[in-house]
C-alpha cells in the first residue's frame, strides 16, 4: 500500500463515529507489518496511536516519535527497552532541546539503560545546568549506570553541593562507579545526620560496594545509629570489606534488637571469618 492509499483509508473511515478504531482495524488486515502500517496517520497528526500498541513499533519508528510530545516519553522508555544504539543521540538531543522536564528525566534514564558512553558529557552537563530537581536525579542515576570514571567529581559535587533527591542518586551512582575518589565524600554524607536518611543509606551502601578500608571506623559507629535501616547496611557494608576490625563490633551487634539487623550481622560475619 502507498501513503496515498493511507490517507484515503484515513479520509474515508472519518465519517464513522468509532473511526481511529476502524482506520487501525483495517490498517492492521491490509499489512504485512502490524504497526508501522498506522505511522502515517499518525503523522498526519488524524488520531492518536494508543499507548499500549507501541511496543509493537520499531526502533526506527519510536525515535520519529520523540519528537511528538504527545508520545515522547512512552517513545524513550520503550527505546530503552530495546537497547537500540541508534537511539542515543536522538535521546541525548530531547535530553538537551524538550521543555517537558517529566519527558527529559524519561530521556535521561533511558541513556543510562542503553549504556553508550556518548552520552557521559551531555548526562554530566544536564546533571549539573539542568533546573529540574528530577531531570538532574535521573542523570546522576544514569551515569552511574555508565560506570565512567569522567562522572566521579560531577556526582561528588553533586552529593556535596546539592539537595535531595539528587545527592541520593549521586550516592548511589559513585557506588556503582566504585571510584576510590568518592570514599571521603560518602563517609561525610554517612556521618552527617543531617541529611536525608535515604541519603545516609545509600552513602552506606556505596561504601560497601567501593570495598575501602577507610569506611570501616565509620561503618562500625554506624552500627549503633538510630535508624535501624542504616545499622542494617552498615552490617552489610562490612561484610563487602571484610576487614579484621569489624568481627568484634559485629559480634556486640548480634545483640541488636532489629531482627534483620542480628540476620545481616551474622552473615557478615561468616564473610569475614
Amino acid at each position: 500500500m502507498t501513503d496515498r492509499a493511507d490517507t484515503e483509508i484515513i479520509r474515508l473511515c472519518k465519517r464513522e463515529f468509532d473511526w481511529e478504531i476502524k482506520v487501525l482495524d483495517i490498517l492492521y488486515s491490509l499489512r504485512n507489518m502490524p504497526m508501522s502500517c498506522c505511522m502515517r496517520g499518525v503523522e498526519m497528526g488524524e488520531f492518536e496511536l494508543p499507548e499500549k500498541d507501541m511496543d509493537l513499533l520499531s526502533s526506527e519508528e519510536l525515535i520519529k516519535l520523540l519528537k511528538n510530545d504527545r508520545y515522547a516519553r512512552s517513545a524513550a522508555r520503550l527505546l530503552a527497552e530495546t537497547r537500540d544504539k541508534k537511539a542515543v543521540e536522538p535521546l541525548i538531543q530531547v535530553l538537551e532541546e524538550n521543555k517537558d522536564g517529566d519527558i527529559r528525566e524519561v530521556a535521561a534514564g533511558a541513556l543510562g539503560v542503553i549504556r553508550d558512553k556518548r552520552a557521559v558529557p551531555h548526562l554530566i552537563r544536564t546533571l549539573k545546568e539542568d533546573e529540574n530537581e528530577l531531570v538532574q536525579a535521573a542523570a546522576a542515576e544514569a551515569l552511574g549506570s555508565l560506570e565512567d570514571e569522567r562522572a566521579v567529581e560531577p556526582l561528588i559535587q553533586a552529593l556535596e553541593h546539592y539537595t535531595f533527591p539528587i545527592q541520593e542518586r549521586a550516592a548511589r551512582a559513585l557506588g556503582m562507579i566504585r571510584d576510590k575518589r568518592a570514599v571521603e565524600p560518602l563517609i561525610h554524607a554517612l556521618n552527617d545526620k543531617s541529611n536525608d536518611k535515604d541519603i545516609r543509606v545509600s552513602a552506606t551502601i556505596a561504601l560497601g560496594e567501593i570495598i575501602d578500608g577507610r569506611a570501616v571506623k565509620p561503618l562500625i559507629q554506624a552500627l549503633k545509629d538510630d535508624d535501624s535501616e542504616i545499622r542494617n547496611w552498615a552490617a552489610w557494608a562490612l561484610g563487602e570489606i571484610r576487614d579484621k576490625r569489624a568481627v568484634e563490633p559485629l559480634i556486640q551487634a548480634l545483640k541488636d534488637k532489629d531482627e534483620d539487623v542480628r540476620k545481616t550481622v551474622e552473615i557478615s560475619l561468616l564473610k569475614i571469618r
